[in-house]
């Protein structure tokens, strides 16, 4: 993982399960996660907490490793992007191309099919059909607003 805002903030994930983060190639966390498996890792803003993304939760974290809250979900995390300052998640639902909005405290505060949003966005190409409801996203983006 790579914060999006400072190129220099690293996570990584060593053989014996830890998870290293560093910010201009010094180390300033090293956190076991035991049994925890994230599909993906996000620095927030700021580089003092951490967001893991599991296959059945997401778990906001300090930077000693110390959970400050989960969120359940209840579907498969596709694709996803993390604002700059860290206040909003964008999580693609893999099965069904459900996007859903989280604010900074991991609540959902929207969520819209992929295809409803590409349809009524402005869009800057134009297509010859709208694609198929089942279509997988293959990249997402989101900015602060």
């Amino acid at each position: 993982a790579q914060r999006a805002d400072d190129p220099g903030t690293i996570a990584a994930f060593s053989s014996d399960h830890e998870l290293l983060i560093f910010q201009q190639q010094i180390q300033v966390a090293s956190i076991l996660m035991e049994d925890t498996t994230p599909i993906y890792v996000f620095v927030k803003a700021g580089g003092d907490q951490i967001l893991l993304i599991e296959a059945d939760q997401f778990s906001l974290l300090d930077m000693s490793g110390r959970v400050l809250r989960t969120q359940q979900i209840h579907y498969t995390p596709g694709r996803m992007a993390m604002s700059p300052d860290g206040n909003w998640l964008l999580v693609v639902d893999a099965d069904h191309q459900l996007m859903r909005l989280y604010n900074r405290d991991l609540i959902p505060v929207r969520q819209q099919h992929a295809v409803d949003l590409l349809t009524s966005a402005r869009q800057v190409q134009l297509f010859v059909d709208t694609p198929d409801e089942t279509a997988p996203l293959v990249a997402v983006d989101i900015t602060n607003d």
